[in-house]
This record gives structure tokens, sequence and C-alpha cells, in this order.
């Protein structure tokens, strides 16, 4: 199913609300005598952290459903979006592999064209429609933005101070 599936709106990572959401509904869940879909410790079981956890794991057997303006939908199994809060954890090739429409509607694999543009989604804030900014301002490689300056990053569209700061971090982090 993940081979033929494609995200056709918004990009395929999980909106931070979406994110809320599902870890709030599941945690709700398990308060309420749900099993628990992961092995976790006997001492450790607060249904917030539980949730989290298997969101992290990919187990959650939630979908969500986000709809264009003129009110269609798509549902959208979670297991198949990213989540940047744990963009290490998740398979690479995985992303890389999943299907993209063309312009004639056929479908064909999605591969970066390059190696260190693969290793810039993993840098919190870049994102697959935000990559082509990146390149644009210089910053094609994780090491370009890890020596980058705050003010450098901040002429890009709809990056910030405190969200420049977090991709300069984020950057550093994947080189340790």
């Amino acid at each position: 199913m993940s081979e033929e599936f494609v995200v056709k709106i918004g990009e395929p990572v999980l909106t931070r609300y979406e994110r809320a959401r599902i870890v709030g509904a599941r945690a709700l869940q398990i308060s309420h005598g749900a099993p628990v879909l992961i092995d976790i410790e006997q001492d450790d079981f607060r249904p917030h952290d539980v949730a989290n956890k298997e969101l992290k794991a990919r187990v959650l057997p939630i979908g969500l459903s986000r709809r264009v303006p003129n009110g269609s939908p798509q549902n959208i199994p979670v297991f198949l979006l990213k989540d940047r809060e744990f963009m290490s954890q998740i398979d690479k090739p995985q992303i890389q592999t999943m299907t993209k429409s063309s312009s004639d509607g056929s479908s064909e694999k999605s591969t970066s064209s390059s190696k260190s543009s693969a290793d810039m989604f993993d840098v919190a804030y870049v994102t697959e429609n935000s990559i082509d900014d990146f390149k644009e301002a210089g910053f094609d490689t994780v090491e370009k933005l890890a020596a980058a300056k705050i003010s450098s990053l901040t002429k890009i569209s709809g990056i910030g101070k405190t969200t420049a700061e977090k991709i300069i971090e984020s950057a550093k982090e994947l080189l340790e």
C-alpha cells in the first residue's frame, strides 16, 4: 500500500497540530483502558508518554483526514507521514522511495538528486517544499547549515530568528 500511496494534500509530514491531536487522542484511549501497542516498563505508564512512544515506533493504527478548500478529503495513514520530532528514527530509503505524482498523472519514484540534499531532510524545518529555498540561498549541505549565521538563514522566506537557531543546532547535531 505504501508504494502506491501519494500524499496529495500538504507535505508528507505531520503538522504539530496533527501530532498533538493524535498523541492526545491516543493518550485518552490508553487512559480509558485501551491495550498498549508497545512494550513498556511497569513503572513508566503515563498515557501521554506511551502515546508518544507508540507514534515514534509507528505502530498506531490511526489515520488523519486532510481536506482541500473545495472540501474533497484525503485519508492518510499516520505511519506514512514523517514526524519532525523523530526525523532521525525514520528509515531514509522508505522516505526517498515514496511515490510522487508527476504532472502527467503517472507515478514515479522520488529520489533525491544527491546524497547531501537527502541528508538535508534530517535537519529540523527543512522540508521537501522548502529545500529549494535553502539551496537558492546557498545552503545545499548539512555542513553549510551548521556553519550558517542566523542572519543568513533569516533571509529565507518563513525563517525567523528562533527557527534559524533551531536549524543550525539540528545541523550541528547531525554532524556529531
